[in-house]
């Protein structure tokens, strides 16, 4: 949804790293398909799924140009039909403004997502060359990262290894020099289930 917020019996908490903030909003083209034309009901639930943050009641007033428009009834609605369809989130008034909001049972398991998110996309350019560059050479030793990317990975190994991105597969027969190869949370992270997977170097 436009906003990471969970609710707990006695307060909602707020998730939101600075990358959710710019969380693109994908519009789908359904010409193909007639639709029912927008309806009060679903123009508001369009308008608060699409913010990055709560959306105020004068700022909904101005944008479905009514400023008579009673929103209460309207998100009364709108949450029993969440709640019969078994939906796992309800829009809620959050500070000034209306948001949605997941259900206080799926508090954990978005905390746990969140905090892998968050970890993953720490990840800088430089990082994500070493990463690929391990993925096809595996396993690979750091004198050869380097040596195509024509920098120092000391550092980036070390934060690959520490986000369970790579391990080590064993050493270089003759110099000693340890090994590296991709992990199955790299799998995880690329959303794949095997290396075969991997697009062929002439396809990118």
């Amino acid at each position: 949804m436009g906003n990471s917020i969970i609710e707990t019996k006695n307060q909602t908490t707020r998730l939101n790293p600075e990358y959710l903030l710019k969380k693109p909003v994908t519009i789908i083209n359904w010409s193909v398909t007639r639709m029912a034309e927008p309806t009060m009901e679903s123009t508001l639930e369009a308008l608060i799924f699409a913010s990055d943050k709560p959306v105020t009641e004068l700022e909904l007033k101005t944008q479905m140009n009514n400023n008579e428009l009673q929103l209460d009834p309207i998100i009364e609605n709108l949450n029993k039909k969440y709640e019969t369809g078994n939906f796992a989130f309800r829009i809620s008034k959050v500070g000034r403004g209306y948001s949605f909001t997941a259900l206080p049972e799926y508090g954990e398991i978005i905390k746990k997502f969140l905090n892998i998110s968050i970890k993953y996309r720490k990840l800088t350019k430089a990082s994500i060359e070493a990463l690929s560059i391990i993925a096809y050479k595996q396993p690979v030793k750091r004198q050869e990262v380097e040596s195509i990317r024509g920098s120092n990975t000391q550092d980036i190994i070390k934060l690959l290894l520490e986000q369970e991105l790579i391990t080590v597969s064993g050493r270089e027969e003759g110099s000693g020099a340890l090994l590296y190869k991709t992990s199955d949370k790299f799998l995880e992270l690329v959303g794949i289930s095997s290396l075969e997977e991997l697009p062929k170097p002439e396809e990118l």
